[in-house]
C-alpha cells in the first residue's frame, strides 16, 4: 500500500512508472515525493537524475540548488551540478563547484575524479612518462609464406604430401 508521507513509495513508484514508459505519472510521482519529505535529500536527487535522463538541463540544476538550499556543502549536490557544467561547456562554474568539494574535504574521490575530468577537458594534464622503462619493440617481421605454385618452397610442400596421399592410399 502507498504511504503518502514516505518518499521512498512515491521513488518506487516513480521507478515502476519510468520502467514501463509512463514519464508524466513517474515525475508527478517524483514530485509528490518531494513534497512529502521536503527536507530530505533523496527525493531531490531522484528527481533530478529524472530530469537528467529527459534532458531537461534548468530544471535539474534548479532541482539541484534546492538541495544546497537548506544543506549547504552537501559534496553530491555539487558534484552534480560541477557535472552539469561540464557538460554544458562552462569550465568556470564547473571549477568552482569542484574548489568547493575539495575545499571541504581534500581527499573527496568524487571531487579528486572531477578534477582531474576537468583537467583532461582543458588538456593542462601532463603527458605520463616512464623513462625506465625502453620504447617497445616492433615485433619480428617474418618471410612472408608462398602461396603460388612456382616458387620452391610450395612445389616441395605439395609434392611432400602429395607422396604421403598417395602412399596412404
Amino acid at each position: 500500500m502507498l504511504q503518502p508521507q514516505k518518499a521512498d513509495s512515491h521513488i518506487l513508484l516513480a521507478r515502476y512508472y519510468i520502467s514501463v514508459k509512463r514519464m508524466d505519472d513517474a515525475e508527478k510521482a517524483l514530485v509528490a515525493a518531494t513534497a512529502a519529505e521536503p527536507k530530505s535529500v533523496t527525493p531531490f536527487f531522484a528527481l533530478a537524475e529524472f530530469y537528467r535522463l529527459q534532458g531537461k538541463g534548468p530544471e535539474t540544476v534548479a532541482t539541484v540548488k534546492k538541495v544546497l538550499e537548506f544543506e549547504p556543502g552537501n559534496s553530491r549536490a555539487l558534484s552534480f551540478l560541477a557535472e552539469q557544467a561540464m557538460a554544458a561547456g562552462n569550465a568556470e562554474e564547473a571549477a568552482s563547484r569542484v574548489g568547493e568539494i575539495l575545499k571541504a574535504n581534500p581527499n573527496d574521490p568524487q571531487g579528486l575524479i572531477l578534477k582531474g575530468r576537468l583537467a583532461m577537458a582543458r588538456k593542462a594534464f601532463p603527458r605520463p612518462s616512464n623513462p625506465s622503462r625502453p620504447p617497445r619493440r616492433p615485433p619480428p617481421r617474418r618471410r612472408p609464406r608462398s602461396t603460388t605454385w612456382r616458387s620452391p618452397t610450395f612445389r616441395t610442400r605439395k609434392a611432400r604430401w602429395g607422396r604421403r596421399r598417395c602412399r596412404r592410399r
